[in-house]
């Protein structure tokens, strides 16, 4: 995410008790993650062999979080986790820009690697 690019990170609810800018950035970037990460680790036990890949997601100037078409990832079905990931996603702010809501991106890499 380029957070040079905004005044105000997106954010949650659960990261409104932050104040400072580099904490609010921190529980979003934790919060986000870890909503993702949780909900492929369920799944990947059905792969079995190791793949990484990384997954842009748009969260646009409405707080509507997507995944960015923008290449093809490595693993249509790891795409299709995801998207299901996204709709119990909570509540999502938009990034602003002089008090104007704005788009932006957050790429987080994913690596599926067979368990031992």
């Amino acid at each position: 995410m380029n957070w040079d690019d905004v005044d105000v990170y997106p954010t949650f609810d659960a990261c409104e008790e932050y104040s400072e800018k580099t904490d609010l950035k921190q529980c979003f970037e934790s919060t986000f993650t870890t909503h993702i990460y949780e909900a492929l680790y369920i799944k990947v036990d059905s792969l079995k062999y190791v793949e990484s890949d990384t997954i842009a997601f748009v969260i646009n100037e409405l707080g509507q979080v997507q995944i960015s078409k923008d290449k093809d990832l490595l693993l249509s079905i790891l795409e299709s986790w995801c998207e299901a990931s996204l709709k119990s996603l909570q509540k999502t702010y938009p990034a602003q820009k002089r008090g104007i809501p704005v788009s932006t991106v957050i790429t987080i890499p994913i690596l599926i690697k067979e368990s031992d």
